[in-house]
């Protein structure tokens, strides 16, 4: 019978480098780039989580996206919900999909704000950490009081 390989933690992963997780925040990256963990988010009173959602294939056009964008500013306005930034992908039929970066009090409320919007969503899932690998100088010019230096 197989065993189950063991769960890594964000500590332990090999995505993260040698910086370490520490609740939820990270230490200092070995070398010359450094790591800005952005604590957790608070923006709408109460408690949110960031959460990546995969829409694979949903357009045919450029204006078919800036439609279903302006969608979702306008519903995101309406829910406690809130659009950090998207990713537009070239999908390999042609067509144009997305990796959006949201805000939300949970998965339910992201869902219910792609289904009133009218925008696909393949995936959902929950973001632990957040990690941006940048230059010194990039960290060291930064206003956000997170900043690891």
């Amino acid at each position: 019978m197989a065993r189950p390989s063991p769960r890594r933690d964000a500590s332990t992963s090999s995505k993260t480098g040698s910086g370490t997780s520490q609740n939820g925040w990270f230490r200092r990256y070995a070398g010359a780039a450094r790591l800005v963990a952005s604590p957790p988010s608070n923006k709408t009173g109460g408690e949110t989580a960031t959460y990546v959602i995969l829409r694979r294939g949903g357009w045919r056009a450029p204006a078919e996206l800036h439609d279903a964008l302006e969608r979702s500013s306008t519903e995101g306005e309406r829910l406690s919900v809130e659009w950090l930034r998207s990713y537009v992908l070239a999908e390999f039929d042609g067509t144009l999909g997305t990796v959006c970066i949201f805000d939300a009090p949970s998965p339910e409320a992201v869902r219910l704000h792609a289904y009133r919007a009218g925008l696909p969503v393949d995936e959902i899932v929950a973001v632990t950490d957040t990690v941006v690998v940048c230059d010194a100088a990039a960290v060291a010019e930064s206003t956000r009081p997170w900043n690891t230096r």
